[in-house]
C-alpha cells in the first residue's frame, strides 16, 4: 500500500477497500445536525456503507426531513439508549463500524471502557486518533489523544504511540515517526512530562518500542519544522520537521489542537476510535459533513473486515 498523503487517497483507498468486502455495515448513532445525515448519506450512495440509524425514529426522521433526506426507508433502530445499542451490535458483530453523532466523543470513549461490555479486547486499549491535512504540512498529521485517556502516565502514552503506529500502517506509513509534545523541547526535571519523554524516547532508540520511530520532548513548532528546531539546537532529531503522529501530555492540548486546526486553520480533518471491536468514526460540533465523511473513511480503512 502506498503512503497516503491526501484525504482524498485515503477515501481512494477506503473505496477500494469496500470494492472486494463489501459496503461496510456501519451504525449512525444519534445524529444531531444536518451534517451527519449528509455525510451519512454520502457514504450510503458511494456504497461505502450500509446504514443502521439508532436513535429516537420520530427525532431521526424529521431531522433527516430537515435535512433534506427521506432516511424512512433506511433501517431504523428505535432507542432511548443509542450508545448502548450500538455498542452491543459491534460486541456482538452485528455491525462493522459505527458513526457518532451528538453524543460527545468523551462519552462514547467512557461507555466502551467499561470492562465487563467487552468492547475492548483483553490486553488492549482504544485510543482516539484524529487525522489532518493542511497546505501547511507536507504529510497527513495523527494527533492521539482527544477522548480516550486524559492524563496518560508513562506506560500508557507508550501503549498509544503503539495503537497510532499501527494504525498509520494502515494509511501505508510503515514505520511512523512519532513526535511526544511538551511546551518546552529540553529536559527539565521540574516538568515531569519532559523526563517521560526523554525516557520513552531512549527505549524507542534501544529497540524497545517496534516499528515507530520517536523522539521527545519536542514542542509543537520543533515537531513540525526541521528550521525551527535547528533554530533551538535540534539537529540530529529523526523526527523534527518531519513527524507523522504528534502524542500530547493530555486530552486538553489533544481537543484544543482538533479544535483549532479545523476552526481556525481549516484544516481538512478526521476522527476515529481505534483499538475496540469497530472503529468508531467520530464527530465534533466543528466539523463539516466533509470532515465526517473523512472520519468515516478512516472508519472503513480500521475495520477489520
Amino acid at each position: 500500500m502506498s503512503n497516503m498523503r491526501t484525504f482524498k487517497e485515503l477515501l481512494a483507498g477506503a473505496k477500494e477497500k469496500v470494492k472486494s468486502s463489501g459496503p461496510m455495515r456501519m451504525a449512525i448513532l444519534a445524529p444531531s445536525r444536518s451534517e451527519h445525515i449528509e455525510a451519512a448519506m454520502k457514504a450510503i450512495s458511494e456504497g461505502y456503507i450500509k446504514s443502521i440509524f439508532i436513535g429516537r425514529k420520530n427525532d431521526l426522521i424529521r431531522l433527516g426531513s430537515d435535512s433534506g433526506f427521506d432516511i424512512g426507508g433506511s433501517e431504523i433502530v428505535d432507542s432511548a439508549k443509542p450508545a448502548e445499542e450500538a455498542i452491543s451490535l459491534a460486541t456482538n458483530g452485528k455491525i462493522d463500524l459505527i458513526l457518532n453523532g451528538g453524543i460527545p466523543v468523551r462519552e462514547i470513549a467512557q461507555a466502551i471502557g467499561k470492562k465487563e461490555i467487552g468492547f475492548i479486547p483483553e490486553g488492549r486499549i482504544a485510543t482516539h486518533i484524529a487525522v489532518f491535512e493542511s497546505s501547511k504540512y507536507h504529510k497527513l498529521m495523527l494527533v492521539t489523544d482527544a477522548a480516550c485517556i486524559p492524563s496518560p502516565d508513562a506506560a500508557q502514552k507508550i501503549a498509544i504511540v503503539e495503537n497510532a503506529a499501527a494504525f498509520a500502517r494502515l494509511l501505508g506509513i510503515p514505520r511512523a515517526k512519532a513526535a511526544l509534545l511538551a511546551a518546552v523541547e529540553a529536559i527539565y526535571p521540574a516538568v515531569p512530562v519532559t523526563m517521560e519523554a526523554a525516557a520513552i524516547a531512549k527505549m524507542s532508540e534501544r529497540g524497545q518500542i517496534k516499528d515507530v520511530i520517536i523522539d521527545g520532548p519536542l514542542s509543537f513548532d520543533c515537531a513540525i519544522s526541521a528550521e525551527v528546531a535547528h533554530q533551538k539546537g535540534i539537529k540530529d532529531s529523526p523526527v523534527a520537521g518531519d513527524a507523522d503522529i504528534f502524542v500530547t501530555p493530555t486530552i486538553e492540548t489533544a481537543d484544543g489542537i482538533y479544535k483549532a486546526m479545523a476552526m481556525f486553520t481549516k484544516a481538512l480533518a478526521g476522527g476515529v476510535i481505534f483499538g475496540g471491536q469497530a472503529p468508531i468514526a467520530t464527530s465534533y460540533e466543528v466539523d463539516s459533513a466533509e470532515n465526517i465523511m473523512h472520519s468515516i473513511g478512516l472508519a472503513i480503512l480500521a475495520s477489520v473486515k
